[in-house]
């Protein structure tokens, strides 16, 4: 789904065989500084986030992947980092919930536990997250008066 002014788009998958329903989106990385900084950026933003949500950490080298739980990355930011050497590009956020199995109109429906599951994680997770802004460049010249 795309969602105007969010961070990402949200997708949203029911898996039938384990019962569960996954939301994710993804958020590209800062383009300056190092890999634990662009995962300290990321963990200020999602302060309220459910501490079960999965963080996976994309490096241009297709063989780094790294994925933690938050809980994790709160208590020790280099488990997503630690041992990565090519630069971090983008996170992948993912809530496992689990599926409603009921047919009616209730709570414990399909529908209804993927619409829950949609709200809760766009309200806890998607919607604080800002995209990256680079900041603006250094003036060069060291006189800053104007005639």
């Amino acid at each position: 789904m795309r969602i105007p002014d969010a961070a990402g788009d949200v997708t949203v998958e029911a898996d039938l065989r384990t019962n569960k329903i996954q939301c994710s989106t993804a958020i590209d990385a800062p383009t300056d500084g190092t890999a634990l900084r662009r995962a300290s950026w990321l963990l200020k933003q999602l302060k309220n986030a459910p501490a079960d949500i999965l963080v996976e950490a994309v490096f241009a080298d297709p063989g780094e992947i790294s994925c933690e739980n938050l809980a994790t990355v709160r208590s020790d930011t280099k488990s997503l980092t630690a041992g990565r050497i090519s630069e971090l590009q983008y996170f992948t956020l993912t809530s496992p919930t689990k599926m409603g199995s009921k047919r009616s109109g209730s709570a414990a429906s399909f529908i209804g536990s993927v619409t829950d599951g949609l709200d809760s994680f766009y309200r806890d997770v998607v919607q604080p997250l800002k995209p990256w802004v680079p900041s603006a460049p250094e003036s060069s010249s060291t006189d800053t008066a104007v005639d």
